[in-house]
């Protein structure tokens, strides 16, 4: 296939994508609001839950980025709030740790030692951040008041934070890493 065809398809894939989710939102508001908003406000009741939701079906599905638009229009067709899904979005990230885990288990120790740190880090740095999730609210508050803008506000800050409480901890991992594992420099 030649570039100009590949762009093309590249293209099209995303147009299609976002028309069914525009569809995908109709139908919601038409077909299941009720019983899949009632669902929802129970598997979301605390930040927990809804964490564990998002990192399970982020795991199951492999695709953040899925999850992540699901979220945005369960938003817009007004199933689930704002403050209910960001820890969905959290779970997510921890979710789609997985699929490295799962992809470097046929490869090298050292590709199975990098997707391990990697799922460490995302699920310590998740869980921080769904505890200090009021002020995180917060602070998207301050940020914008349209709900699609502070998941997308959200889902970078909260990747953003995460590395930088990280980035000072990176070479004392990497030396523990090496050193429980036998790894030489």
């Amino acid at each position: 296939m030649n570039e100009i065809g590949l762009i093309f398809l590249v293209l099209s894939t995303i147009i299609l994508f976002l028309h069914s989710l525009e569809g995908f939102s109709k139908e919601i508001q038409v077909a299941g609001k009720d019983t899949l908003k009632d669902w929802l406000f129970k598997a979301t009741a605390n930040r927990y839950t809804g964490f564990l939701l998002g990192a399970v079906f982020t795991g199951i599905v492999q695709s953040s980025s899925a999850v992540s638009a699901l979220t945005v229009t369960l938003i817009d067709s007004g199933v689930v709030t704002l403050q209910k899904s960001l820890p969905v979005l959290l779970g997510a990230n921890v979710g789609t740790a997985t699929t490295a885990l799962l992809a470097s288990m046929k490869l090298s120790l050292q590709s199975r030692i990098a997707a391990l740190a990697n799922f460490g880090f995302n699920l310590t740095g998740a869980i921080i951040m769904v505890m200090v999730l009021p002020w995180f609210m917060m602070l998207l508050s301050q940020l914008t008041d349209k709900p699609h803008e502070a998941v997308a506000y959200a889902h970078l800050l909260m990747n953003v934070m995460v590395a930088l409480m990280f980035l000072p901890f990176i070479d004392k991992v990497l030396k523990w890493l090496m050193a429980r594992f036998n790894l030489v420099n």
